[in-house]
């Protein structure tokens, strides 16, 4: 019979919390020492720079339902993707005739860096004023005085 106080890695529960927030910290001090080794909050700006920043942002008018609307866009793009991506890869995996004909699609896909991605979708999808063109109008100073 099982020990209800391990989980299903045999760890104990409560002797993993403590690495993750050793881990956590570890994170965010390499991220402290990287920012103030690039010496600009342009190249890397710091975690308590992006904090300052992101709750201005919060505070900011239509930020917040800007932000709701894009966590839906997101989530309604992995809810027909995921799916998708298995249906397509299982059918390509199974038969070499649709791996043959899809190749071309996930060549393509493949190489197209995301962020020419995140640009052009929102225009493409008829969108007059992109999210991130009306949002760089209302950022706060400390963001603002970069641009």
């Amino acid at each position: 019979m099982k020990n209800s106080h391990h989980n299903k890695s045999g760890f104990r529960k409560g002797l993993l919390f403590p690495w993750f927030g050793a881990g956590l910290c570890a994170l965010f001090l390499l991220w402290e020492w990287a920012a103030r080794s690039a010496g600009s909050d342009l190249i890397l700006p710091g975690p308590r720079r992006v904090l300052i920043c992101f709750l201005e942002l919060c505070r900011a008018e239509g930020f917040l339902p800007s932000l709701g609307g894009s966590f839906i866009r997101v989530t309604a793009g992995m809810v027909i993707a995921a799916p998708l991506g298995l249906v397509l890869g299982i059918v390509a995996g199974l038969d070499k005739r649709a791996l043959a004909f899809l190749r071309p699609l996930f060549s393509v896909v493949a190489a197209t860096p995301v962020m020419a991605v995140i640009l052009i979708l929102p225009l493409a999808g008829g969108r007059k004023n992109p999210g991130v063109h009306r949002l760089s109008h209302g950022l706060p100073r400390g963001i603002r005085q970069h641009h």
